[in-house]
């Protein structure tokens, strides 16, 4: 007779789980209940106690069933501020869900989760957290000193990482190296400049792992110092000053895989001389890594 019981229970909770109600959204979020109607300001689903309102166009996936889930590791937040990575197997409003996880298998009481999530969707569509780069390109000096100094080509080292307070918004900082020709007296001059900066990506299109959705534009803008060594053939003694730099960027970057990628950009950097300012515009090609 118990055996019957047991099996009848088992029965029960998996046909509930049928009649679940799974929607995914596009930032990773998942919400597992029933959805009770669809108006003019979107889905609403009883989830975990609560009736949300999902908007049409932040849905990636609405359905029926697990079956399409069963193989996504997710992440589970719990109230207590905990995370258990599992897959999700069953679902029912008032047991809880029963997760696989890597010791087995174990059910959560409904009202010991606070929100639910795919990682891999989730760092897809905000970004990964940490970015390192390098670049090199070529420069012309504009207006003002332009006439006395040479183009050359300049190199770069970055690091960016997630703001988490607007999606896209990183903050990075920027070393490079620049030389200069000085026309005038045959002059070399080292130019090594550090700028923090703030980069807005446009993460927009990125719903969906197509080929459009690999090129994420950017604009940036940073201040530094520039420390200039300046090395004059008619004299031995080698001058070097401090000044306040100055950079505007805009390009984009093009996801080869999830982490590697490579970047493209313009830009216009001004170094603020006591007596004048060096002017140049750049264009520059480099390779990022994300982690």
């Amino acid at each position: 007779m118990r055996k019957w019981l047991i099996v009848s229970v088992m029965i029960l909770f998996v046909s509930s789980v049928a009649m679940a109600d799974v929607i995914m959204l596009f930032d990773g979020s998942i919400y597992l209940g029933k959805i009770t109607r669809t108006d003019s300001n979107g889905i609403v689903i009883e989830s975990f106690g609560k009736s949300l309102t999902i908007s049409q166009s932040d849905i990636l996936k609405n359905e029926k069933n697990f079956d399409s889930f069963k193989n996504v590791t997710a992440d589970i937040i719990l109230r207590d501020g905990s995370i258990i990575k599992g897959k999700i197997q069953n679902y029912d409003e008032e047991v809880g869900i029963f997760v696989n996880v890597d010791f087995g298998a174990i059910t959560l009481p409904v009202q010991t989760i606070k929100e639910i999530s795919d990682p891999v969707k989730k760092k897809y569509y905000n970004g990964l957290p940490v970015i390192f780069g390098f670049s090199g390109g070529y420069y012309i000096p504009y207006a003002g000193l332009a006439p006395d100094f040479e183009s050359d080509f300049s190199f770069s080292a970055f690091a960016e990482f997630d703001s988490d307070f607007v999606r896209g918004l990183y903050i990075g900082g920027e070393f490079s190296a620049i030389n200069i020709d000085y026309k005038v007296d045959d002059s070399e001059f080292s130019i090594y400049t550090f700028q923090p900066y703030a980069i807005y990506k446009f993460l927009q299109m990125r719903k969906k792992s197509s080929l459009i959705n690999r090129f994420i534009p950017f604009v940036s803008a940073g201040m530094g110092g520039a420390y200039i060594i300046r090395k004059s053939p008619l004299n031995t003694k080698t001058e070097t000053e401090l000044d306040t730099v100055l950079n505007i960027k805009t390009g984009f970057d093009i996801n080869i895989t999830e982490r590697l990628g490579t970047r493209f950009y313009t830009g216009t950097e001004t170094i603020l001389q006591n007596s004048s300012k060096f002017n140049r515009v750049f264009f520059n090609a480099g390779i990022i890594y994300s982690f």
